[in-house]
C-alpha cells in the first residue's frame, strides 16, 4: 500500500513540473521538435534567429529591409551572355551572401534557345540566356529546408500566367512554405510569426492578384510602391515614385540600379559603394515616409549593399 501511495505521489509531481516548463516557455527559447507537436517546424537546439538576427524577430514584414537581387536568375553562373546578366552567382550563393529577396522574370515559351514548350526564365532575349524555372526554385527550396530560421521573397515579372507559377512552386515543393495575407490593408505578421509557422516563403507576380485560386501569390503592384527604375545614370537617380505601384500600399521597392541596353557592373560598383548609397536610401527614406524594403541591386557583390540594409535595419 505504501509503494503505491509513494508512486502516485512521484507521477502527480512530475505532471506538475512540466505543467510549469511549459507555461514558463516562449518562442524566443530553444523549441524542442522532437516530440509529437507537428505544428513545430523550427529547429531547435539554436536561439531563436529571424533572417540571421534576433532583433529582427519581432519587427513586422513590411518593416523589414531585404538585400535584393535584380534579375538574380540572369546570372554569369547559369550561362547567360555578359550581355544580359545582371548579377554573377547562384541562387544559392546570393542567399549565402545575404540576398532574402530574388527578383526573377517568367515565359512560357518554346524557344529555340531554351529548349522544348514550358517555364522558363530569360532576361530581355532568351538567345542571350535562359533557364528552366523548376531548377532555379528548387535550388531555392533546398537552402530553405537547410536554413529553418530565414525567410526569402520572390518578385515575379514576365509574362507567365498564374497557372504556370503555381504549377511550377507546386512541383519546387514550395505549397506548405507559401505565406498568404489577407488583405493589403491588413497588418504583416512578424517574422518569427511566420518562421515559427513555417510560412518563410512570400511571392508577388504582376501576372495576377491575390485570388483564392492561388494561394501565396499576391498582386506585386497592389502591395508595393517604388521610386523610378529607369535611370541611365546616377545623376538620375530620384525618389519620385514610378506609375506601376499603389501609393497606399505598404511595401518600398527601392530601385538601385542603372538601366542601359546591357547591365554595367562598373556602375554598379560605384552606386552600390558607401557613403552614396547609404546617403540615398535614407533620403528616399525620409522623402517617402517609408523604410525602403526591397533594396534592389545589380551585381550584389559590388560595393556595400548588405552594409546598407543592416543600417536600415538598425543592426550590427
Amino acid at each position: 500500500m505504501m509503494g503505491l501511495i509513494l508512486l502516485l505521489v512521484l507521477f502527480f509531481s512530475i505532471g506538475s513540473c512540466k505543467k510549469d516548463v511549459l507555461e514558463d516557455m516562449t518562442i524566443d527559447e530553444p523549441i524542442d521538435t522532437t516530440g509529437n507537436n507537428d505544428s513545430t517546424v523550427v529547429d531547435t537546439n539554436e536561439v531563436m534567429t529571424c533572417n540571421g538576427y534576433t532583433s529582427l524577430c519581432n519587427l513586422r514584414y513590411n518593416s523589414v529591409a531585404y538585400a535584393t537581387t535584380h534579375n538574380a536568375h540572369a546570372s554569369l553562373v547559369y550561362g547567360f551572355s555578359t550581355l544580359s546578366a545582371n548579377q554573377f552567382l547562384s541562387a544559392t550563393e546570393q542567399l549565402n551572401a545575404g540576398v532574402r529577396c530574388l527578383n526573377i522574370k517568367t515565359y512560357y515559351t518554346d524557344d529555340s534557345n531554351c529548349g522544348s514548350l514550358g517555364h522558363y526564365l530569360y532576361h530581355g532575349f532568351p538567345t542571350l540566356g535562359c533557364i528552366k524555372v523548376i531548377d532555379f526554385l528548387t535550388e531555392v527550396k533546398t537552402w530553405l529546408d537547410d536554413n529553418p530560421h530565414e525567410l526569402v521573397t520572390f518578385t515575379i515579372e514576365g509574362s507567365s500566367s498564374l497557372s504556370h507559377l503555381q504549377n511550377s512552386f507546386s512541383a519546387a515543393g514550395f505549397d506548405s512554405l507559401m505565406y498568404q495575407h489577407t488583405s493589403i490593408t491588413d497588418d504583416w505578421p512578424t517574422l518569427k510569426e511566420m518562421i515559427i509557422s513555417d510560412k518563410r516563403v512570400v511571392v508577388f507576380t504582376s501576372r495576377g492578384s491575390t485570388n483564392s485560386s492561388y494561394t501565396g501569390f499576391h498582386d506585386y503592384w497592389d502591395y508595393t510602391f517604388g521610386n523610378d527604375y529607369a535611370a541611365g545614370s546616377r545623376v538620375d537617380f530620384e525618389c519620385t515614385l514610378d506609375n506601376r505601384g499603389n501609393p497606399n500600399g505598404n511595401l518600398f521597392l527601392f530601385n538601385h540600379f542603372i538601366t542601359k541596353t546591357t547591365p554595367q557592373r562598373d556602375s554598379a560598383r560605384a552606386i552600390n559603394s558607401n557613403p552614396f548609397f547609404v546617403s540615398r536610401a535614407e533620403m528616399c527614406n525620409q522623402q517617402i515616409g517609408h523604410m525602403p524594403n526591397f533594396v534592389m541591386v545589380d551585381f550584389f557583390g559590388e560595393g556595400n549593399v548588405f552594409e546598407v540594409v543592416k543600417q536600415l535595419n538598425g543592426v550590427n
